[in-house]
């Protein structure tokens, strides 16, 4: 049984306990709800139970583009949002810049938190400076056939380690078996 986020109500508990004022109250025993089942010879979904039954206002028109199963930032925004940030443009700049093209913040479509995840995930081995690592060692493992260099990705294809030894670096070590290593980790 599938049912809205403002079905039921909230457990009552003991408010002298409570360290922190209580959130506000969001549900109000709605009664909307649906059975989906799955028919399994044909594969296929269907909707058996129904009932459109809200005792609350619904999101307005306006407002539905801010629903989070709504809210994606098209190629066409993707494109000037990086090159804003090319330009030296700050992100509180070209978020603003987006909602004074759009009449206002709440018509944009998308919030500053969607837009600060696709930063984070250009940032990822394929757009960013571990992209731009890993070119690097390969141009040089061109001009350089003793260079060693090893990486690892992971699951969200991030770059996670990275090591690599030159050609001079590995005849030093064998002359003087020193080691300089760097942990470049940050946050």
């Amino acid at each position: 049984m599938v049912k809205t986020m403002r079905d039921g109500f909230r457990d009552k508990k003991n408010e002298l306990v409570r360290k922190r004022a209580p959130r506000k109250e969001t549900r109000c025993g709605c009664l909307a709800r649906m059975k989906i089942h799955i028919d399994k010879e044909k594969c296929d979904w269907y909707v058996s139970y129904f009932v459109d039954d809200h005792n609350h206002e619904l999101v307005g028109e306006h407002y539905g583009e801010m629903i989070a199963s709504n809210r994606t930032m098209i190629e066409t925004y993707v494109a000037l949002m990086n090159t804003m940030r090319e330009v030296g443009i700050g992100t509180d700049k070209f978020f603003g810049s987006f909602a004074g093209q759009y009449g206002g913040y709440r018509y944009i479509g998308f919030s500053k938190k969607v837009m600060y995840n696709q930063i984070q995930k250009q940032r990822r081995i394929r757009n960013g400076d571990a992209e731009s690592a890993l070119q690097y060692l390969k141009e040089q493992s061109i001009s350089d056939s003793t260079i060693y260099w090893r990486h690892s990705v992971d699951e969200e294809g991030k770059l996670q380690q990275l090591f690599w030894v030159d050609g001079c670096s590995i005849f030093d070590y064998s002359i003087f078996g020193d080691v300089l290593a760097f942990d470049a980790t940050y946050g």
